[in-house]
């Protein structure tokens, strides 16, 4: 029961007996509402009981009983520790341990977080700070409530206390060292950040009971094809020949002859987002009919149609977004498809994705970029690095405008699922970093490694797994544990045989720094699981159904893989009855059994 709860009951009390007196009852019904609530001096009489019994000295701060909010204070001290606790009238008592650990000031972030982080995993005990200005301190405090207490349970209840103010300052100990190998103390931001580039890891963890998400967003609002045909199609052999484009009742054509057709930005003809006003559309829908010829044809004069559809889907408050279809022509998609040597290659006959466009200019974003670039370098010459955002924390290094240009607005997109245009920014920040590589110092050469963890995060996303590869496959040894799982994902998501070994090596890695279980950590436990269920996807990929199939029963087990588990049991069922009935089925050529 939290302090709001007791004072109101206090209340309640205290209201209950005006009422009664008011009402002229009787003596007799006295003892009985007595006896219904919380004894106050029971309360005191077990804690003056418990100070003479294990010889504490005490002072005691009295107050008017006749108000209800009031409480007696009595300051003792017990093995050490200095106690103080508040006995409330008509109610029972909360114990305070105040100042278990006093820090200094800048490490306020830090203690927030651990002390909501105790709160959230410790019942039985309340942590909270307090900002000691004069001393340019922050001091740590723990309190529980007790209705009615015996000396016992009270003895037990402070040898607890000295147990959380252990636990507590070894938790605090850790997240500070933490946050200062991770360079910032802003520990909050930083695990949500973490957080939220796990989350969208685990998203990449492609079940086969559903299709991948591919939505992403196109920069700026526009939308050529040449950027969806060479990006996501990986389709650079196509060439247009001409262009019908319906915007409403609209219809208009335009041909090779007349202008470049991978140009034209179909989303100027939909979107309708003036700098500085609000996000709209020119009309709901607009459908696109591109036909186009492709050298991999037997016959190179056949054309083939693209029909791309722009539906309008919502705005925000700076951004209007559209949901964008892609159709292949089936003749085509067969065509590609008989060249590709695996089924599991095969060309899909559609995409379908977002964009959106945004109303701040490109000089904005330069000016917001260029801002925060100079802002984290003035904090850092003036010594308030951790006043630093995790995205000004990218751009120390930096001694290029345009490169911090990109690198600013390459992590803003990533981190709001904005992939594709993250790329184009990353690559750009990529190309200006390589040069100087071999002349960086340390913190240069972990900025740029870090840069390719991130152009290859967006590439798997867009499941451009070759390109995913490039970039992973450089990160994988950094001993960042981020780089590992997505490097690990792209090896799953393409079907690459050599996901089994990488596998194998990382586990046997982890064992030799962990000889029992029970000492290795939880974020450690979560990569071990992560790649439980990535080999198991994999053996799946491969045809080992039924080795697959135990793999994912073990993981049923473990609450991280449960649900997951569960989704791929149910794939593995469904592929051994499509097996039977192919068994079943009679072959090209046999003639059917005598019970048929």
């Amino acid at each position: 029961m939290n302090l709001d709860s007791f004072i109101n009951k206090c209340i309640n009390a205290v209201s209950d007996c005006v009422k009664a007196a008011s009402n002229g009852a009787d003596t007799a019904q006295a003892p009985a509402q007595q006896d219904a609530q919380p004894s106050f001096a029971l309360a005191e009489d077990t804690l003056r009981q418990f100070l003479n019994d294990y010889n504490c000295k005490y002072s005691v701060d009295k107050v008017d009983e006749e108000n209800p909010r009031s409480a007696h204070r009595y300051y003792f001290d017990f093995q050490g520790g200095h106690f103080v606790v508040f006995a409330y009238h008509g109610a029972g008592i909360e114990v305070m341990y105040p100042r278990i650990v006093d820090v200094p000031e800048r490490y306020l972030h830090i203690v927030r977080a651990t002390c909501n982080q105790r709160n959230m995993q410790d019942s039985r005990f309340k942590y909270s700070y307090e900002h000691l200005s004069q001393d340019a301190e922050v001091g740590v405090h723990i309190s529980y409530f007790a209705e009615v207490t015996t000396v016992e349970a009270l003895h037990e209840a402070l040898e607890a206390c000295f147990g959380a103010q252990r636990v507590f300052n070894e938790r605090l100990k850790n997240a500070i060292e933490n946050a200062r190998d991770e360079g910032t103390l802003d520990v909050e931001r930083h695990f949500n950040d973490h957080k939220r580039e796990r989350f969208l890891i685990s998203n990449q963890e492609i079940s086969h009971s559903q299709e991948p998400d591919k939505s992403y967003i196109m920069p700026e609002g526009k939308f050529a094809l040449h950027h969806a045909l060479r990006e996501v199609m990986q389709r650079p052999d196509i060439t247009l020949t001409r262009m019908q484009v319906i915007e409403g009742e609209k219809v208009s054509e335009v041909t090779a002859e007349d202008a470049d057709l991978t140009a034209i930005d179909l989303g100027a003809k939909i979107f309708d987002t003036p700098a500085g006003g609000e996000p709209g559309f020119l009309c709901p829908t607009l459908v696109a009919v591109a036909h186009y010829k492709t050298p991999l044809s037997p016959n190179p004069d056949e054309e083939y149609a693209l029909i791309v559809t722009m539906r309008a889907a919502g705005t925000s408050e700076h951004t209007a977004f559209c949901r964008v279809t892609m159709v292949f022509d089936q003749a085509d998609v067969s065509l590609r498809n008989s060249i590709l040597s695996k089924a599991d290659n095969k060309m899909p006959t559609s995409y379908s994705f977002l964009i959106g466009s945004d109303t701040t200019s490109t000089q904005q974003m330069r000016a917001e970029a260029e801002y925060m670039w100079k802002d984290a370098l003035i904090k850092l010459e003036e010594g308030n690095a951790n006043d630093l955002t995790e995205e000004q924390q990218l751009l120390l290094d930096v001694t290029n405008g345009d490169t911090a240009y990109n690198m600013y607005w390459g992590r803003r997109y990533m981190l709001a699922n904005r992939y594709y245009d993250a790329i184009a920014h990353f690559e750009n920040a990529y190309r200006c970093m390589r040069r100087g590589f071999f002349s960086s110092n340390k913190e240069e050469s972990k900025q740029f490694l870090q840069m390719m963890f991130f152009l290859g995060f967006c590439y798997c996303e867009l499941r451009l797994w070759e390109k995913a590869f490039f970039y992973l496959n450089i990160v994988r040894t950094t001993g960042n544990i981020h780089h590992v799982m997505e490097y690990v994902n792209v090896l799953a998501n393409s079907g690459d045989i050599r996901v089994f070994r990488e596998i194998e090596n990382i586990v046997d890695d982890i064992r030799q720094q962990y000889n029992d279980d029970d000492d290795i950590p939880e974020h450690v436990q979560s990569l071990l699981s992560f790649l439980r269920r990535r080999r198991a996807y994999s053996l799946i990929e491969f045809g080992e159904i039924e080795e697959a199939e135990k793999a994912f029963k073990a993981l049923l087990d473990d609450p991280e893989s449960h649900d997951y588990a569960l989704s791929e049991l149910a794939y593995i069922q469904k592929l051994k009855a499509q097996n039977e009935e192919e068994d079943a089925s009679p072959k090209e050529g046999e003639a059917p059994s005598e019970k048929e």
